[in-house]
């Protein structure tokens, strides 16, 4: 993982054991927004506790933005078959899609603050908050 760059914040979103570098761009927020046909606030807002087919449409949309080429069927599909919806892995991924979501939204001189918070938030006061494998 590179060092945290504020600019273009990157995380590292696992999901039924592979690792996904997603950046936070205006590209990325514009796909988030488009894909779920809501503002970026109100999805950050409601990300750990939106259905599971806004969830895959979610993180199709951030995957597609960050140059992995997927579906939200596809996401789902591993959702559903290999994390399970029930699962505290799905739980934990949702609260770490809602930490970039947060941190990516945050002024360039607020995101490392931001993800500080969002480490602590997960577990790991000692982490920037920028790999979920690292948090769980």
């Amino acid at each position: 993982m590179p060092d945290f760059d504020p600019q273009k914040p990157r995380y590292v979103l696992s999901i039924a054991g592979k690792d996904y570098e997603v950046e936070g761009t205006f590209g990325l927020i514009e796909a988030v927004e488009y894909a779920i046909k809501d503002n970026i606030l109100s999805v950050a807002a409601r990300c750990p506790g939106m259905a599971v087919s806004d969830i895959a449409r979610l993180l199709a949309a951030i995957l597609n933005a960050s140059g992995e080429k997927t579906s939200a069927n596809a996401i789902g599909n591993i959702l559903w078959n290999d994390v399970g919806i029930t699962t505290e892995a799905y739980a934990m991924l949702c609260l770490h899609v809602h930490a970039f979501l947060r941190i990516t939204m945050a002024k360039p001189s607020e995101r490392a603050e931001v993800a500080k918070q969002m480490g602590e938030l997960l577990g790991r006061p000692d982490s920037p908050g920028l790999t979920t494998s690292d948090s769980v």
